[in-house]
């Protein structure tokens, strides 16, 4: 049988790397090797020409690929890729050692080497080495590639990145809860031989700390996972070796000390006076120039006030909302969240559930409890749609309206570059509501232009009213136009302004029936808005001269998108040819000609897909 492989041995690749360059086909990844595995023929005759250059390319592709993730991700990138010695490649980390293997021939990676200066452990291209801790960094030789992965299996490498992830979930063999299932694809990703260490939690913890706080902390600064195990509570330590007594106690006494501060801080908060807690809030600046978090927790409940004045509110609402706002942001003044900030909002929901535990019902305690712990996440009460939407809805538009007037003071209103406050993510309330019920939306939006007036002539006097409030509706219409269909935007928000019932249903069964194409490939109706939300704005934020486009002058990716869109292909081959055409094509070239030609393909395909589909 024809098989080919390539180790690329280096230095603990970080795990962010490691889950980009699985995607990568025919390849396997640990953290400190990168295996390229073919067994198809022309592949292979096609690398044996130059494997040298294969290498080279390989890398590049993996470095794009690497650079395009992190790129959607918003991430930094200054810093990521090394060079060291004199030499001018670039990769994540430092290669030690290479391996090559065509059946079981060795294959001279020299060129590569010289080209670039690289030190390597071996000069043989037939070696590796077994795992770092349980082999010592043993020498290896492999003398066929077909016995490769046998081999390193035997010493203790997992090659696989999902066989390491099975191997740590079959050994756990407990429940492992959403919120920490991330960290098992973390622990595969710093492991080549995962083993787990479990450890029973003292019930002097379990008794008084809640265990979620408990489970947060290890997950947070151990990398544990925490189940439980009949009545018993389990800390799941995932290690890089076998265990023994030894390092069995060292975690032990680590998971211990990290428990008992987390008790010493939950204690403090127990027996503090929460009327001190929220005290400190007046104290505590929110935004330069718009006050304390005291200033704010005001604002809010006056416009609460306001709302139920104008019976917008029912007494079980006024009664919600105005709890929610007396506790949402006291635990900014414990202990906990001073030594744990992760635990913003949950250690709010336990406060107010010590202090107010006979005030209301148990449901409305159940609800206002579940808004200050979720308050950072209020997208997954949305989707899980456990109780009323309107709570959540309130919630988010008061503190829009806050956060958009703390910009207005300091003169820094949000633009398509620059929204240092998250307002523009804060704006798809409205898409969200649109989406769901127009009905709702109708009372809430006849409900937001009502506060808006409020909190502008209350909390803004000093600005132009009618200034600000154009402001504030034309970056709400423009968030519409982002992520509602562009030949309609402006007409829903015009209609929610009008309450116009007739033309927001016909707005609303469109935006159905877009998604209804959808519905049997999520994939494709994610990548479907993707493309559109891109096109639209190369569209929208470029002037250019519509003609026909010039196949001559496009790029190799344009051509193939162009002759996709002149064969009437389906819609999923086109998406994945626009993808690819915005992805490797500079659309905005510096000749004028070639840009108003790009543009001119992304309005073909905005008018092939947008109105076809």
């Amino acid at each position: 049988m024809t098989e080919f492989i390539l180790e690329i041995g280096c230095e603990e690749l970080p795990s962010w790397a490691q889950e980009i360059i699985n995607t990568f086909e025919n390849v396997f990844v640990t953290p400190r090797r990168i295996i390229f595995h073919t067994k198809d023929i022309d592949e292979i005759n096609e690398i044996l020409k130059n494997p040298s250059k294969f290498l080279e390319d390989f890398l590049l592709e993996l470095k794009i690929l690497i650079l395009k993730k992190l790129n959607q991700h918003k991430l930094d990138i200054g810093s990521l890729f090394m060079r060291w010695g004199t030499s001018e490649f670039e990769m994540i980390r430092p290669i030690r050692w290479l391996l090559c293997l065509y059946n079981d021939q060795e294959i001279k990676l020299n060129k590569f080497v010289e080209k670039f200066k690289i030190e390597l452990l071996t000069d043989n291209f037939k070696t590796t080495f077994g795992h770092r801790l349980i082999c010592k960094n043993e020498k290896i030789f492999i003398h066929s590639a077909e016995n490769f992965f046998r081999i390193l299996k035997e010493k203790y490498i997992i090659c696989d990145l999902t066989e390491r992830i099975q191997t740590i979930i079959e050994n756990i063999s407990h429940k492992i809860d959403d919120e920490v299932f991330h960290l098992v694809e973390q622990n595969a990703c710093l492991t080549e031989y995962p083993q787990i260490i479990k450890i029973e939690i003292p019930e002097k913890y379990t008794a008084t700390i809640p265990k979620i706080f408990i489970r947060d902390v290890l997950a947070k600064h151990q990398r544990c996972i925490c189940v439980e195990d009949g009545e018993k509570y389990f800390a799941i330590a995932i290690i890089d070796n076998i265990p023994n007594h030894n390092i069995i106690t060292g975690w032990q006494r680590v998971i211990i000390a990290r428990l008992e501060d987390a008790l010493f801080f939950w204690k403090q908060d127990l027996i503090s006076n929460i009327e001190n807690l929220k005290a400190k809030l007046k104290t505590k600046i929110f935004i330069n120039n718009f006050g304390t978090l005291e200033d704010k927790k005001n604002r809010a409940l006056f416009i609460v006030q306001a709302l139920y004045a104008l019976n917008y509110l029912d007494v079980r609402e006024n009664n919600v909302l105005s709890a929610f706002y007396e506790y949402n942001k006291i635990d900014l003044s414990s202990n906990m969240v001073s030594e744990y900030p992760e635990f913003q909002g949950k250690i709010g929901a336990f406060l107010f559930e010590r202090k107010n535990i006979e005030k209301f019902t148990n449901e409305t305690n159940f609800i206002i409890f579940k808004l200050i712990f979720s308050q950072y996440d209020l997208e997954e009460l949305f989707q899980n749609l456990k109780y009323d939407l309107t709570y959540c809805f309130y919630i988010k538009i008061i503190d829009f309206l806050d956060l958009f007037g703390a910009c207005i003071i300091n003169n820094n209103v949000p633009t398509s570059s620059s929204d240092p406050l998250g307002l523009r993510k804060d704006c798809r309330i409205f898409i969200k509501l649109f989406e769901q019920d127009y009905i709702l939306i109708r009372k809430i939006f006849k409900t937001f232009t009502e506060i808006k007036e409020i909190f502008i002539k209350e909390f803004l006097p000093n600005q132009n009213f009618d200034e600000i409030n154009q402001t504030i509706n034309d970056f709400i219409k423009k968030r519409i136009q982002s992520f509602i269909k562009e030949n309609y935007a402006q007409d829903v928000y015009k209609d929610l302004i009008n309450d116009n019932l007739e033309n927001l249903i016909n707005s609303k069964q469109e935006l159905d029936a877009e998604q209804k194409i959808f519905n049997s490939n999520s994939k494709i109706f994610k990548k479907y808005k993707n493309t559109k939300n891109r096109i639209l704005k190369y569209l929208n934020e470029n002037n250019f001269e519509e003609n026909e486009v010039n196949y001559e002058i496009l790029s190799i990716e344009g051509k193939y998108l162009l002759q996709k869109l002149n064969d009437l292909s389906d819609l999923e081959t086109i998406i994945n040819a626009t993808t690819s055409f915005l992805d490797k094509t500079l659309i905005l070239d510096k000749e004028q000609k070639i840009k108003e030609n790009n543009l001119n393909l992304l309005q073909k395909v905005s008018v092939k897909i947008f109105s076809t589909y």
